[in-house]
């Protein structure tokens, strides 16, 4: 199995829990995990790779033919996206995997401690800013298993509002950070820095990871991250499509 760069068992391991949390069929072996969800979301219906054969790359595309909805999350290496081109999936977009260094035990008693606040508040802005596109039914899904998933949710709030928030998973000596997001009427504030900053206090003596789009790396990077590694989504092509059912 290639060597996975530090955090990718922490991005594994949240949607492990997320997609136990959706309604459907989990499958995990040593080389992948695969959600088969029943209502038709990203949040239930995904496949993580760690390590790739051209029989699963088949297999995924065969099931990916039948949904509208279908994200095979993998390292980008020469073989695997090779793989996956022959089994019918394509590129949809790249992120970037970033790091910030752990930055110790707090140097003083002062530091502003994060707050856990409600998840289902934190989920709702999630889906106002991530999941908009998607019908009630698939947003209450995916809401359900944000909150069933047993993922803290970090942020701020003010008169009942959700100001920012995120996932902030501790997994393998890492701190995972997902979901990042700051509602529409507060945005330009610096309260996407706010709680960056308050993420990184937090985490201590652990480093933190996440993945943005490649946009965003200038913004992390001023914030002390730097890009360790790529994750391309893929999608099945729809010219393909037809082939497979």
């Amino acid at each position: 199995m290639p060597e996975l760069p530090i955090g990718f068992d922490n991005l594994f391991e949240t949607f492990r829990a997320l997609g136990k949390a959706a309604e459907g069929n989990l499958t995990e072996t040593d080389e992948y995990l695969f959600s088969e969800g029943t209502v038709n979301h990203p949040v239930a219906n995904f496949a993580v790779i760690k390590n790739l054969n051209s029989n699963d790359a088949g297999m995924f595309a065969r099931h990916a033919a039948q949904r509208s909805v279908f994200h095979l999350y993998a390292i980008p290496t020469a073989p695997v996206h090779e793989m996956l081109r022959r089994a019918g999936f394509l590129p949809a977009y790249r992120m970037l995997q970033m790091q910030a260094p752990a930055i110790g035990p707090p140097a003083d008693s002062v530091s502003e401690p994060i707050a856990e606040i409600d998840v289902l508040a934190a989920a709702s802005l999630m889906i106002e800013t991530f999941f908009q596109r998607y019908g009630l039914a698939e947003q209450e899904a995916i809401r359900n298993a944000i909150c069933n998933s047993g993922i803290p949710a970090v942020g701020e709030i003010a008169d009942g509002l959700v100001l920012s928030t995120a996932l902030m998973h501790y997994h393998a000596e890492t701190v995972g950070v997902y979901n990042l997001c700051v509602s529409a009427s507060k945005r330009n504030k610096g309260l996407g820095r706010d709680l960056v900053r308050k993420i990184r206090t937090a985490a201590g003596e652990n480093p933190v990871i996440l993945q943005c789009d490649y946009n965003l790396g200038p913004w992390y990077q001023q914030l002390g991250f730097s890009e360790i590694s790529s994750l391309t989504v893929y999608t099945i092509d729809p010219k393909i499509r037809p082939e497979l059912l």
